[in-house]
Parts: C-alpha cells; sequence; structure tokens
C-alpha cells in the first residue's frame, strides 16, 4: 500500500503539476472541497495551479483562500451560468455565449501550454465548458472531482454534466450518496467513478480563544449549534419550529450563517420566535468566517437538512472541535455519523427533530463528541483522503 506524504518522506506525485480550475468565488462546500484536495496533492509533492474565475477581483474568497495554502492563482474570464432556456429563446444572447465559450479557450490556451501541467482538476461542469475547447486541445488527463449532484434544474445542465463525466479520466465522488447518482447515469461513468470523502477543511488562522471563551461563558446548559446558509431546503425553519416546542430555558441554540440565499426567511424566522415567546434561547449569529468557536462551545451540532446534500463537511469540522451531530438521513449524512455513537441520523421534520434533541439532552454529549473527534483520525483521516487522492492522480498518469 502506498505510504502518504503525511507519514513518510516519500512524496508520491513529485514532479507532477496539477490545474485544478473553480468556477465558483464564494468558499461553499464545494468550492472548499476542491482546495482540500488540491492541498492534499500539494503535500504529496504536485506543484499546483488554481484558475480562479476573473468575474470576482482577485477571484473573490476562493482566489484569497488558494494563495494563502501557497498555490499560484491563473485568473479565468469564465462568463456567468449559462440558461438553456434563454439560449433557445434569444439568439443575442446564445451568440453572445458561444462568444465568450470561444473566447476564454483562445485567451486562456497559450497559458495553460506554458503552465504545461500534468493533470486537469475540475469542480464544476459550468468551470469545464468555458474551457472545453481549450482543455480537448492541451490533451491533458481530466479528473472531474464531484462535490455536488449531477445537475437537474434544466434541461442544460444534464448535458454539461455528460460532457464533462465523458471527457474526464476519473471522477472522484465526494460521497457514496454522490456515486450512487452516477451509477444511474450508466455503467460508462459508473466503472470510472471512485469515492473519496471530504475531511474537515484546514484553517490555517489561530482559534479565537477570546470568543471561544465568551460563547463557553453566555451558553446554555445544552447548547447546540447550526452552521450553514439559512434556507428552507437546510431544514432552518423546522428546527426552530423544534426549539420552539421545546420551550425549554436550559436549551440555546446559535444559528451561524447568512440568509442571502433566501431572502425575507431570517425575518420570518425572527418574528415567529418573537411572537411564540419560547423560553428556548434562539440566536442568530449571522455569518462567522471562521466557526471552530462555535462548534466547539457547543453541546451538540445541527444538520437537519430536508435535501440530499451531497456530503456533510459540516459535520466533520463539528467532529473535529469534538462536537457530536444529530442530522437528517437525506444525501451523503448518514456516511459521517455512526448512529447512536457519534451522533444520531433522524428523519427531516420539527418533530423529529424535537425528539432527538430531548434524547440528547439525557446523553453524555462530551462522551459522544470524543468518539466523534476520534474518527477523525480513523475513517476521516487526511492520511487516508492523501492516499486515495495520490492513486487517482498515478492512475490517471
Amino acid at each position: 500500500m502506498m505510504q502518504s506524504s503525511t507519514n513518510s518522506t516519500v512524496k508520491p506525485l513529485e514532479g507532477q503539476h496539477i490545474i485544478g480550475f473553480i468556477y465558483g468565488t464564494e468558499l461553499y462546500g464545494s468550492e472548499r472541497g476542491n482546495l482540500t484536495a488540491l492541498g492534499s496533492m500539494q503535500r504529496n509533492g504536485a506543484r499546483i495551479t488554481v484558475g480562479v474565475s476573473s468575474r470576482t477581483e482577485g477571484g473573490g474568497a476562493v482566489g484569497e483562500a488558494a494563495r494563502a495554502l501557497g498555490f499560484n492563482v491563473l485568473e479565468v474570464p469564465f462568463g456567468g451560468p449559462l440558461s438553456g432556456h434563454s439560449m433557445r429563446a434569444y439568439k443575442s444572447y446564445r451568440k453572445r455565449q458561444y462568444r465568450k465559450l470561444r473566447s476564454v479557450s483562445q485567451e486562456i490556451l497559450p497559458e495553460l501550454r506554458a503552465l504545461n501541467p500534468s493533470h486537469i482538476l475540475i469542480g464544476s461542469p459550468l468551470a469545464h465548458i468555458y474551457l472545453a475547447i481549450a482543455l480537448f486541445r492541451l490533451g491533458k488527463p481530466i479528473i472531474y472531482r464531484m462535490g455536488d449532484a449531477p445537475g437537474t434544474g434544466s434541461k442544460i445542465q444534464p448535458l454539461l454534466w455528460r460532457i464533462l463525466a465523458s471527457r474526464s479520466r476519473s471522477i472522484v465522488a465526494n460521497s457514496r450518496f454522490v456515486h450512487s447518482l452516477v451509477e444511474r447515469q450508466g455503467r460508462r461513468f459508473s466503472k470510472k467513478s471512485v469515492v473519496i470523502h471530504n475531511i474537515a477543511p484546514n484553517r490555517d488562522a489561530p482559534l479565537d480563544e477570546s470568543l471561544l471563551r465568551e460563547l463557553e461563558h453566555s451558553k446554555r446548559p445544552t447548547q447546540l449549534v447550526y452552521v450553514g446558509q439559512l434556507t428552507r431546503r437546510k431544514g432552518v425553519h423546522d428546527l426552530a419550529e423544534a426549539l420552539i416546542a421545546l420551550d425549554d430555558p436550559e436549551l440555546g441554540c446559535w444559528f451561524v450563517g447568512g440568509a442571502t440565499g433566501e431572502p425575507g426567511l431570517l425575518e420570518e424566522m425572527e418574528s415567529r420566535i418573537r411572537s411564540s415567546n419560547t423560553r428556548t434561547d434562539i440566536q442568530f449569529m449571522g455569518f462567522q468566517p471562521d466557526p471552530r468557536p462555535y462548534f466547539r462551545a457547543a453541546d451538540w451540532h445541527m444538520a437537519p437538512s430536508t435535501y440530499g446534500e451531497p456530503f456533510a463537511n459540516v459535520t466533520l469540522e463539528a467532529k473535529a472541535g469534538a462536537t457530536a451531530s444529530i442530522v437528517s438521513n437525506r444525501g451523503g449524512f448518514p456516511e459521517a455519523i455512526r448512529d447512536e455513537q457519534d451522533g444520531f441520523i433522524v428523519e427531516p421534520g420539527a418533530e423529529p427533530i424535537r425528539a432527538a434533541i430531548q434524547k440528547a439532552k439525557r446523553l453524555d454529549a462530551e462522551s459522544m463528541g470524543q468518539a466523534a473527534l476520534d474518527s477523525t483520525a480513523n475513517t476521516f483521516s487526511r492520511a487516508r483522503f492523501d492516499e486515495r487522492w495520490a492513486q487517482v492522480i498515478l492512475s490517471a498518469s
């Protein structure tokens, strides 16, 4: 078995130069996952260049994170999201997009040839479609890291997915759930799909100890935390209703995350909480660039999604903070939890969440949190992650 660079001086990817293209400019789960995978390749000896979108200056938060990790950054003039309806209905839009699809490849191909990568890592079908001509002419093996399920929101999304999947030497799904979705697309895709679970993101900034102490001082006897976007499909409204119904002065919950994805939801939830007069302490903390103090101060982490999220990155970060999770049974969440050992797996909805919280209050959160932390050294270890990614790159050479 190959030795990982984290446990040995052996660098199995020494001499390789990998360019990873990331379309998004904000650090959501998929973008963080792609950077984490590229970080693994760097630890294994590869030179890394990250292609980021110049739609936001410097590539936005993704570009900033890539530079902080020591990656070379290449700015790419990606176009905007493609609309199947607009492509069919508006000739001017169609012409403009076709010109953009050609111009991005024309502009970037000379730079790619000068960089002479050994492999290309693609994080989304949209990044690929803007680069398709250049990558075809470059002729380097493509690895498609799937941090999201195949798109189904329009007729054009499945088409873009199939083009990228067909062109890829390897498809790396970040969960068995995502791999099962690849299998449904046909054997020619599933036979080149492998599963590499994510690991908790590496945050270089030191932990804010003063915030941690403040949170530990102000928390309720049983303190919950939710971290992520405030949207209905994330189940935050169900969680709020469960907290209201419990009406427990010894129970608190921090909602950590922005609400830009679903305008009006935050105000609706705040109004509902005020009118309920619940004694449960429910606080909305807004977006936090580093949620680690909240994970570490909380007794339980909540992830009540109502849809099939690809994988539970946020649960892995909770584990790294020695906090057990209560998660829904949708998507990749069940793969991150050993039910009733380092957390609970429940049906979505306010009532199952309420029952799970009541059950959690009767248990030893500290021992379950320790079990969650222990799993990061076993099932979700960095050494195993590095080894799997090295195998993918070498097999695609």
